[in-house]
């Protein structure tokens, strides 16, 4: 009996050390847990804070954009002088057919301190808007 009684202590002590040393890594799976709940409330809080630094960043770039882009236009200017022909007795020819024609100078000028390197030009040309209107004559000088 004496050898049956002791198995079940011995049991009953390796149930119990069992026992501890279960609860002891739940303790520590726990605070493993508690841990990496905390990394990734700091995580998303710093990424929360990057997010809104960007946002703001690029509005501000943004708004210099726009800063800029209102200088640089208010910086150019554009002028254009259309000058009729010369009476017939006065002139001479400006172009080999003999025709008159009048003369237009546009001007564009850079007033910032910015190099502009680009600027596009177009410039378009109609007749009269009659029947028998024939073709717009045309000299680049």
């Amino acid at each position: 009996a004496a050898p049956g009684e002791k198995q079940p202590q011995a049991e009953a002590s390796a149930g119990a050390a069992g026992a501890a040393g279960g609860s002891g890594v739940t303790a520590v799976v726990g605070m493993l847990a508690k841990t990496v709940a905390g990394l990734q409330d700091a995580m998303g809080s710093a990424y929360t804070r990057m997010s809104g630094s960007l946002q703001q960043s690029l509005s501000m770039m943004e708004q210099m954009n726009d800063c800029m882009e209102h200088y640089v236009q208010a910086g150019i200017t554009i002028s254009a002088a259309i000058t009729p022909p010369a009476p017939a007795s006065a002139r001479g020819t400006n172009g080999g057919d003999g025709l008159a024609l009048p003369a237009v100078r546009i001007t564009v000028r850079n007033a910032i301190k910015l190099p502009v390197s680009k600027i596009l030009f177009s410039l378009s040309l109609s007749a009269a808007h009659t029947a028998d209107a024939g073709p717009v004559p045309l000299l680049l000088q």
